[in-house]
């Protein structure tokens, strides 16, 4: 016996079947779009933020190296003054080598300093001691993406410092930062660096 169907109904999906299977494709592609934007947003955040981690940890690396071979933290040196994001160090001078010539009497000086102009840059200048030190006069931007530099000395900042002489480390705070996607990125580091044969 034949089974009785619907008159007039053929095979297909009505309109309604259609709009519905439509609809859902279009709410499960937009999941899966948004999710693809959401994955890459996340990525270039994580990128940037290795960036900006590199631009301190950098810019430590050269303060902290170059700290520890000062032997005196100067007031100032030409157009140069130490302040809370400026710092002017006085390094013994060194043949072609790399070694100490005379740390009595030939010396070299570095200054950090923000970039004027551009103050998201860490500049690091050496000004050497002319026909006897083997370092070069130079200006590098050590790092990008600054968004912060502090020098103090056990808690004091340098402007309150009376007498550099007695200044045997100092403190540093370095913030980098970037905005990425809309979102601000920030990252800080901090350490204490003692300045050569100071107790």
């Amino acid at each position: 016996m034949k089974a009785a169907g619907r008159p007039g109904r053929r095979g297909g999906f009505t309109l309604v079947e259609v709009l519905v299977a439509s609809s859902l494709a279009a709410v499960a592609a937009g999941v899966i779009f948004s999710g693809f934007i959401s994955m890459q947003k996340n990525f270039i955040a994580g990128n940037s933020y290795i960036d900006i981690h590199r631009d301190a940890r950098m810019a430590m690396d050269w303060l902290a190296k170059d700290i520890r071979w000062a032997i005196e933290l100067e007031p100032s040196h030409g157009a140069y003054a130490t302040s809370n994001n400026c710092i002017v160090l006085r390094v013994p001078s060194v043949d072609s080598a790399g070694n100490v010539i005379d740390v009595e009497n030939d010396h070299d000086f570095i200054i950090f300093k923000l970039k004027a102009g551009s103050p998201t840059e860490l500049e690091r200048i050496v000004d050497a001691k002319d026909g006897v030190s083997g370092r070069i006069d130079e200006i590098r931007t050590v790092a990008d993406n600054i968004d912060s530099l502090e020098f103090s000395y056990n808690g004091t900042e340098l402007y309150s410092v009376g007498n550099f002489n007695a200044v045997t480390h100092l403190d540093i705070v370095l913030t980098t930062s970037t905005t990425v996607t809309g979102v601000e990125l920030t990252d800080t580091l901090s350490t204490t660096t003692k300045l050569r044969n100071k107790e």
